[in-house]
């Protein structure tokens, strides 16, 4: 299960360190807009602390809300946080083994 959980925490960040590039590199060959384009939506509606969907300009590049980098960085803090919570899982069963182990194990020592 450890093992199966590794090969695809590590399968998953090499799928994604391969594949952010491309999107990357897609993503900037193809924005080769020159101003800010926005839907046929009323902008009046638009200026609100949590905008509505369709209000604003479309992501162009990379770095812009809703671009490929803002996904990457996602991939990498769901990736690191799934590492994170395996060594603690991890260590904790090892820690929990090794308790029982002392417990159950036969006494040492000169007996009185």
């Amino acid at each position: 299960m450890i093992r199966r959980l590794a090969a695809f925490v590590i399968g998953a960040s090499l799928l994604m360190v391969l594949v952010t590039p491309m999107l990357v590199a897609s993503t900037t060959a193809s924005a080769q807009t020159t101003g800010p384009t926005t839907t046929q939506k009323d902008l009046t509606t638009c200026i609100n602390s949590n905008p509505k969907p369709d209000c604003g300009v479309p992501p162009t590049l990379s770095g812009d809300r809703g671009g490929s980098a803002q996904y990457a960085t996602f991939a990498v803090m769901v990736a690191g946080l799934s590492i994170i919570g395996f060594v603690v899982v991890r260590s904790t069963r090892r820690a929990a083994r090794a308790r029982d182990a002392q417990l159950h194990a036969p006494p040492t020592g000169p007996e009185n």
